[in-house]
């Protein structure tokens, strides 16, 4: 998982999938493992990752860039995601609550 800004490596696991796997899926598993290990994701590049069903309540993703993710049914319950771009990241079904999320985000939610 790399830095948004500086392209630096934020965090590497060894994870186990099939060699064909899509690098969304890669991601997606590195970024759970990433969660699961307490990792600090502030401003990571999360664009494109599937994190479908996944849970990363609690997760520190402030200012991450998340363009494009897959969080269909995703726990983010507690989630850190202020100043997160979430432009075209696949939101629906995913649990929020308590999620600090940037106000943005949740424009085209409002009436």
């Amino acid at each position: 998982v790399r830095n948004r800004w500086t392209n630096a490596v934020q965090f590497t696991a060894e994870i186990i999938c099939s060699p064909d796997a899509s690098i969304r899926v890669k991601l997606g598993l590195a970024i759970r493992w990433a969660v699961k290990s307490g990792a600090d994701l502030s401003g990571a590049d999360l664009s494109g990752a599937d994190l479908s069903g996944a849970d990363v309540s609690g997760a520190y993703l402030s200012g991450a860039y998340v363009s494009g993710a897959d969080l269909w049914g995703a726990y983010l319950s507690g989630a850190y995601l202020s100043r997160a771009y979430l432009s075209g990241a696949y939101l629906s079904g995913a649990y929020l609550s308590g999620a600090d999320l940037p106000e943005e985000a949740l424009r085209p939610f409002k009436a």
